[in-house]
């Protein structure tokens, strides 16, 4: 995905837009973006100052947030629920551990095993 456009270029684009001297489609042009890129943002931008329904920005970067703490916690629970024999051992042999780490590396990442499992990568 290439990297965002800079906010100030975003904001002067949608204020093209509002001045309504040129079509959406000629300042598109203009500035070297898609239309339907300057229409979300415009469309965004009214969404984030309150005149439209919809989904701010700020909350659309929270629930971003919020899906990835959630997919890590789902990886917790399934590495754990795997290692549950591990757990109960209390003062399992490394070895044990590493070698649980080998056979589930598909599956999770390591430095998650090493963290939740106590040892290092």
């Amino acid at each position: 995905m290439p990297a965002p456009y800079p906010l100030e270029f975003r904001r002067r684009a949608v204020e093209l837009v509002r001045e309504g001297l040129k079509p959406v489609s000629q300042i598109a042009r203009d500035i070297g973006v898609s239309e339907s890129c300057l229409r979300n943002w415009f469309r965004q931008a009214g969404i984030d100052e309150g005149k439209k329904d919809g989904m701010s920005t700020s909350e659309k970067e929270e629930l971003a947030g919020l899906g990835k703490e959630c997919r890590v916690l789902r990886m917790e629970r399934d590495l754990l629920s795997r290692a549950a024999a591990l757990v109960r051992l209390g003062e399992c042999p490394a070895e044990v551990i590493y070698r649980f780490m080998d056979a589930n590396k598909a599956d999770f990442p390591i430095r998650l095993m090493a963290s939740r499992l106590g040892v290092r990568p």
